[in-house]
């Protein structure tokens, strides 16, 4: 299970190219794809690989570049039962997110596994989402990650993949600054990420 790292992959590894020499920046990547086959992008999802490639190059500041970054992306505000409070810092994240609620059909989709897992085929008897649509839609909402694949259970002689939205509630606060947007994200779910266990190292 990814944790958090598909919901932030896009705009981390946008961050974090944006605050490296392009120099440097060309031989991470080459480094990167050249040892694990992968680009900055994907390395997001399995972020100790990247941290392992950056300290070739920035040695102790890889740290406090990761650090940096991670920071202008999201925040941990706090916890609340099962709950990690993560605040969305990046403004095109939250764009994304405000835009997949406009979505009355996502929104349906998103509500069913909330603090629970349920099959696609599960969350179309429950929200009426034409086939097609909803397929579709869980597909970008995996890649995206407001869902969560959590598991596979066989059902008859069929494989199916269970999916649970990553966060439990969501707040959003509109401030004179813009939209404050806070994901109560399971703490199992949150603790799953690459991202987030690398992280811990910070302090």
């Amino acid at each position: 299970m990814p944790g958090i790292d598909s919901l932030i992959t896009n705009s981390l590894s946008k961050e974090i190219k944006n605050r490296l020499d392009k120099k440097v920046l060309h031989q991470i990547e080459r480094k990167l794809f050249i040892k694990n086959g992968l680009s900055i992008r994907q390395s997001m999802m399995d972020f100790e690989k990247f941290d392992n490639v950056l300290k070739e190059f920035l040695g102790s500041g890889s740290q406090d570049l990761e650090k940096l970054c991670i920071n202008q992306i999201y925040a941990v505000n706090g916890f609340e039962k099962n709950n990690v409070l993560v605040q969305i810092k990046n403004p095109n994240l939250i764009k994304f997110i405000m835009n997949c609620l406009g979505d009355e059909e996502i929104v349906k989709i998103l509500d069913v596994p909330i603090n629970q897992s349920y099959s696609s085929s599960e969350i179309q008897v429950k929200t009426k989402v034409p086939k097609s649509s909803l397929y579709r839609k869980i597909k970008m909402l995996v890649t995206n990650g407001l869902l969560v694949k959590t598991k596979t259970v066989v059902s008859g002689s069929k494989k199916v993949d269970e999916y649970q939205t990553i966060f439990n509630r969501l707040t959003i606060n509109y401030q004179a600054r813009g939209l404050e947007m806070t994901c109560h994200v399971d703490k199992k779910i949150f603790e799953d990420s690459s991202i987030v266990n690398v992280q811990k190292r910070f302090t």
